[in-house]
């Protein structure tokens, strides 16, 4: 019986060499190996991360490259009292136009008076900025602004033009702030 028992163990040993041993049962059928698996959070968060990068970049980028026509208009007329050139006033304003500021008693009108009375302020070092947002309608553009003046140190002002079909100056009006 003995004997019967040892070959009973000697037919399994041999048996359990010659067969295969089962791999365990995987516990995802159609997953990488357990020890090849790799996370897709990272890619995913580049992904996310790259798409609110273009939407935010876009929200700061777009306003600041892109100008309505009125922005054009107002950033045209600063440059020309900027510049003093003829040409740049003949760019943006009408030959008919009517310049008017709180602190005159008649209007400057006419394109030739416009120039005159840029000239004359530029010598004393006249400069103007835009400081706050513009508002525009069809052919209304209004904006504050700084002029700078080498005597007179810096003033606030409120800035209005109004356009004509062609996108030209035919009158400014200027309010100057008081404090």
């Amino acid at each position: 019986m003995q004997q019967a028992q040892q070959e009973e163990q000697l037919r399994r040993a041999q048996k359990m060499q010659r067969t295969p041993r089962a791999e365990p049962l995987r516990t995802q059928p159609f997953g990488p190996e357990p020890t090849q698996r790799r996370s897709r959070t990272p890619w995913v968060l580049v992904a996310l991360f790259a798409v609110i990068a273009i939407v935010v970049g876009g929200l700061f980028i777009y306003p600041t490259v892109t100008t309505t026509d009125g922005e054009a208009v107002a950033n045209d007329m600063m440059a020309a009292w900027n510049s003093g050139t003829t040409q740049d006033f003949s760019d943006v304003y009408a030959q008919r136009v009517v310049l008017t500021t709180t602190d005159d008693t008649e209007p400057s009108v006419g394109l030739d008076e416009v120039i005159a009375r840029a000239t004359v302020a530029q010598a004393g070092g006249f400069r103007i900025e835009r400081v706050g947002a513009f508002t525009e309608t069809e052919q209304l553009i209004a904006f504050p602004a700084s002029v700078t003046t080498d005597d007179a140190g810096s003033d606030e002002l409120l800035v209005v033009l109004r356009v004509d079909d062609a996108g030209a100056i035919v009158e400014q009006h200027v309010i100057w702030q008081t404090p």
